[in-house]
Parts: C-alpha cells; sequence; structure tokens
C-alpha cells in the first residue's frame, strides 16, 4: 500500500478597514481667547483619500472651503472678510482610501464673546 503526503493550503487576503477617530464639533468661539478659536475636525483623517469640507450659511451661501485636513475656518468669511455673525452654520464630506464615503453633515454653533 502507497502512502502518499498531500498538503493543503488555503490563501486568503484580508483588509482590515481603519477605525475611523474623526468627529465635527458642535461649536466654537473665534473671540481671542486662544481656545477652540477655528472650526475643523478632530481625530485623524491618515485614510483620507480624499477631503473637502464647505461651510454654508443658513441661507445655502459657501463661506468657506477647504481641502486641507489641517485648515480650519475661522469664523469669517473665506478666513480673510468680515467677521461672520453668531450664529449656526452647516458643513462638510470626505471620501477614505477604500473610495467610501464618509458624510459629516451637521451644525456648528459659532459664538463669539461679546463683552
Amino acid at each position: 500500500v502507497s502512502q502518499s503526503r498531500y498538503a493543503d493550503t488555503i490563501e486568503y487576503t484580508v483588509r482590515i478597514n481603519p477605525v475611523w477617530k474623526f468627529r465635527m464639533p458642535h461649536a466654537f468661539s473665534p473671540d481671542g481667547n486662544n481656545r477652540n478659536e477655528v472650526f475643523k475636525p478632530v481625530g485623524d483623517a491618515t485614510y483620507a483619500l480624499e477631503y473637502h469640507m464647505r461651510v454654508y450659511s443658513i441661507w445655502g451661501q459657501i463661506i468657506f472651503e477647504t481641502k486641507n485636513f489641517k485648515e480650519g475656518w475661522d469664523g469669517s468669511f473665506w478666513n480673510k472678510g468680515n467677521p461672520c455673525p453668531d450664529g449656526m452654520y452647516i458643513y462638510i464630506e470626505l471620501l477614505d482610501e477604500t473610495r467610501t464615503d464618509h458624510i459629516f453633515k451637521g451644525n456648528v454653533f459659532l459664538l463669539r464673546n461679546h463683552n
């Protein structure tokens, strides 16, 4: 009786999707006290293939836009114009490396210190 040995091999490619540690603040106060001066994401966008943040007025006008994760909105028109008034503003979206949209939409409240 002849006995042969067989080796079985199974190969799998396993892709582990990144855990998103990313959130958007609900408010900021650009009042010159060096705390919470700009509105921008908090967390890690390492896995973002594309990043595009837009901030809109409540009337739908784009008042700030960036494709740089580290750049935030300072509460003025296009970060160089007149200060925007206190109030609610709307934002955002980004695309990860798996080409999956991670859409972050919401409201941010701009509150200035009126002493």
